[in-house]
């Protein structure tokens, strides 16, 4: 027992001693920077947040140290001084340049001064960052700066998240009309594809008295979804704490975007378990959905297919599985000997599976059952079948499914 209590003591110790915030200059922004002394938690290689304060919060460190030792990653808050209140990299005083319109690029504003501090530590080997963990949040003008980055560079942001954060190229004024879903497509440009693996938070203080943050906040989130291609948030999770209301949208088995709102005046990023502990709840939704890591090697769904064929009509059935997850998604697809597809049908929840598809010409036919899990693993079943011309014919094929990638015939 003396042994283990000695080892502990000892292992707090050499947390506390090298478990630290530093301050140093990086691209003219001075930046606080968190290196816990725990081992990473996911890929056996660190995460990298950036946080970010608004206006007038001139700092957004607070509550940070304890979750970045959790999940052993490194924590980066850089702050806008209001010395660079000249540059047109920034808007105003000590706000972020998110304010500035719809020009903004990798290379504009504030931008190129966040990237280089994202590429600035990655390059530090010592610091062993995964590229693709790479999140940034920020509250108020932050929030709006974050929600840029995700735009403008979502080859490299795995995730971002908006507190009480402005439209795209707005300020807080911008209520009447939805202008993020055009600036942030237009920020991304040929990067827009990165979105597929992109994940988004936005939270809000929302009360009766504030109805206005609402409608930017669903603002924002119409844009995201849109660009995701997923719903507006629906599905209730059942709260973060009393006080908050966390709704999500999933896509292949991830929550990809998330909105909670708090039911409470305030503008400023919580940090209280009582209301909501911003920096524990986005930390660990972002590593639990994070959708650029493959955390286990995937096992394919299992499918077996039965076709039956009677005079014109071809019926499919069948079910599906898929032993280390779900199945998200069934498409059956049926093409002529020209190899033009005649009939095509999607399927979400595809386990226990019928269809019918009737008024075949007579002729040869390729039919194509495949299925995705959550993972994005994908078993295909091909079958050539033949339809004749007689008063009456009846015929039943069966088979099992082989994995065949995602190529089609």
């Amino acid at each position: 027992m003396k042994i283990i209590i000695a080892i502990a003591i000892c292992i707090t110790t050499s947390i506390t001693a090298h478990a630290n915030w530093k301050t140093e200059i990086i691209s003219d922004l001075q930046t606080d920077i968190y290196t816990p002394a725990s081992t990473p938690v996911l890929n056996n290689k660190r995460a990298l947040m950036l946080t970010l304060h608004g206006c007038s919060l001139l700092t957004a460190k607070e509550g940070w140290e304890d979750v970045a030792d959790e999940y052993g990653m490194i924590v980066a808050a850089p702050w806008v001084s209001g010395d660079e209140a000249y540059s047109p990299r920034f808007a105003y005083g000590n706000c972020w340049g998110n304010a500035n319109g719809d020009d903004q690029t990798k290379y504009s504003y504030s931008n190129d001064n966040l990237i280089e501090i994202i590429e600035t530590l990655k390059a530090r080997t010592q610091l062993n960052i995964d590229p693709n963990q790479i999140y940034v949040v920020g509250i108020s003008s932050g929030g709006g700066q974050s929600f840029t980055l995700g735009c403008v560079a979502p080859d490299i942001i795995a995730g971002f998240g908006s507190v009480d954060g402005p439209q795209l190229g707005t300020d807080f004024l911008s209520t009447t009309q939805n202008v993020s879903l055009e600036n942030c497509r237009n920020y991304a440009a040929s990067l827009d594809n990165n979105f597929s693996t992109q994940i988004a938070n936005f939270t809000a203080f929302i009360t009766d008295s504030s109805t206005w943050k609402k409608d930017i906040t669903e603002f924002n989130i119409d844009a995201v979804s849109e660009i995701y291609q997923v719903e507006f948030p629906t599905t209730q999770t059942g709260g973060v704490t009393t006080l908050a209301k966390e709704t999500v949208s999933t896509h292949r088995g991830k929550e990809v975007l998330s909105y909670v709102e708090i039911n409470q005046s305030g503008h400023y990023m919580p940090v209280s378990p009582e209301l909501l502990d911003y920096p524990a709840y986005i930390t660990e939704w972002f590593f639990r959905n994070n959708r650029r890591l493959t955390t286990h090697e995937n096992i394919d769904p299992t499918l077996n297919v039965t076709i039956n064929i009677y005079e014109q009509n071809i019926t499919i059935s069948g079910n599906a599985s898929d032993e280390d997850g779900t199945v998200v998604e069934g498409e059956i697809n049926i093409k002529n000997s020209d190899g033009k597809t005649v009939r095509n049908s999607v399927v979400l929840a595809f386990n226990d599976f019928e269809q019918e598809f009737t008024g075949f010409d007579e002729g040869t036919y390729t039919i194509r059952v495949a299925v995705t899990d959550n993972d994005n693993g994908t078993t295909s079943f091909y079958k050539t079948v033949t339809i004749e011309k007689t008063e009456e014919g009846e015929g039943e094929i069966e088979g099992e499914g082989e994995i065949e990638g995602e190529g089609e015939i």
